[in-house]
């Protein structure tokens, strides 16, 4: 068992002392004791019995909100901090990426600095020379190499510091957010970068918000909240649940109590009468189907129940990518539907003839406005919202071998004989 585990913990707890006052965390650094010390300092524990394994080879995200203790359990990890309770046990080297810059010395060059931070992780000059090359080449400085750190963009520090973590011989690698920063071009190649170290057999531990990254990296994903693992799986279902508490929180601020003493009140009671009760996707046979190719016909059929009848309803379906980007938004008024919403139970049906979007997972949230105005009178907690994540899957056609990109749109196309001819203004 323990040959093919990468590292595990065991109960593995962080506490943090939050002071009210710089001066008592002074004081208590030189052993004075606090009087009524309750009052002064607060237990934050950032980590709370964390059990999970690791195995060797694998591709592990981590997802989470900001101060969900992402970055504490990373460091614990890499065994940059120590636990205060629990252990963290590595089977193998680690090389960890936490902070842009870290152990790099403003004043030394890019190239003085691979070799200092080569010693610090324990690697002497003829090892670092081995892997020299490799991090020059990946980086990409060019004469930057040669300029002191301080100089440095926040995407060169990028440029090097992920270089350097991931070009040094070690089984694990432990990396903290830090592609958000990087232009378009780097990012593509740090996501080469991954799939080498997977085909190496190497262990990723990554943090990252950006869910596609995840979705598209990892073969393993833990939801971390308030310091403790909410779910382990797959990462489309830690990432489906994940997204489904973000959009329920969401739903609970923009529906305020409709008791509120407000002026929104009676809209509010009068629109949450209407209800969003099963979004459907069917097929050209008008059966429900998860699974799609590009250029198949969709309906999206909207099951609501309302208390009330809506004239001039306008219903809008969002259709997101995994990662949360909005790809489309069909609106009815913009599209010339003049929908009418009885009262009771009914229907709604939105008809793609052509379903023009590449290969992927997506989801729909669905929103109905009681009004036609979509400006100041029509916004969130006027409408009835649904935005559980239900999604739907689509797939390359059997006949193309080419990468379709996010979104296969209309073209026509036109050959013309002879040259281009300039034209003068």
């Amino acid at each position: 068992m323990m040959d093919r585990l990468a590292l595990s913990t065991r109960g593995l707890s962080k506490q943090y002392l939050l002071y009210r006052r710089g001066r008592h965390r002074l004081l208590e650094f030189f052993g004075i004791r606090l009087g009524n010390r309750g009052r002064m300092v607060t237990e934050h524990w950032a980590l709370h019995d964390v059990s999970f394994d690791v195995e060797r080879g694998s591709t592990v995200g981590i997802i989470g909100r900001n101060g969900a203790g992402k970055s504490t359990l990373l460091r614990l990890l890499a065994g940059t901090i120590a636990p205060s309770a629990g252990q963290v046990e590595r089977h193998a080297p680690v090389s960890a990426l936490l902070e842009l810059g870290t152990g790099f010395h403003p004043d030394l060059t890019g190239h003085e600095n691979i070799y200092a931070s080569g010693l610090y992780l324990g690697l002497d000059k003829p090892a670092m020379d081995r892997v020299y090359g490799d991090v020059v080449a990946f980086a990409e400085l060019g004469e930057f190499l040669h300029q002191p750190v301080r100089t440095y963009s926040t995407g060169m520090y990028m440029r090097l510091a992920f270089s350097l973590a991931t070009c040094i011989p070690a089984e694990i690698q432990i990396i903290d957010e830090v592609l958000g920063v990087g232009d378009l071009y780097f990012f593509r190649k740090c996501l080469q970068r991954f799939a080498q170290l997977k085909e190496q057999g190497r262990t990723t531990i990554l943090v990252s918000h950006d869910l596609g990254t995840v979705l598209r990296l990892c073969s393993r994903c833990l939801w971390l909240d308030r310091g403790r693992i909410v779910k382990d799986g797959t990462p489309l279902e830690v990432v489906t649940a994940y997204l489904e508490s973000v959009y329920e929180d969401y739903d609970r601020q923009a529906w305020p109590s409709a008791d509120a003493d407000s002026a929104d009140s009676g809209a509010l009671r009068a629109t949450r009468a209407v209800r969003v009760e099963r979004v459907e996707f069917l097929d050209a046979a008008g059966l429900s189907c998860r699974t799609f190719s590009t250029g198949d016909p969709l309906t999206v059929r909207i099951t609501y129940d309302s208390r009330v009848a809506l004239a001039h309803p306008v219903v809008s379906v969002g259709i997101y990518r995994a990662d949360g980007v909005l790809v489309c938004n069909a609106i009815s008024s913009l599209d010339g539907a003049n929908l009418e919403l009885f009262a009771g139970p009914g229907s709604i049906r939105l008809l793609f003839d052509r379903l023009m979007l590449g290969p992927g997972e997506y989801g729909v949230a669905v929103a109905i406005y009681p009004s036609l105005d979509l400006g100041d009178s029509a916004s969130p907690q006027h409408a009835a919202l649904w935005h559980r994540p239900h999604t739907f899957t689509v797939s390359r056609p059997l006949d193309v071998a080419v990468d379709l990109g996010v979104f296969r749109h209309p073209a026509r196309w036109h050959a013309e004989r002879g040259a281009a001819m300039e034209v003068k203004t």
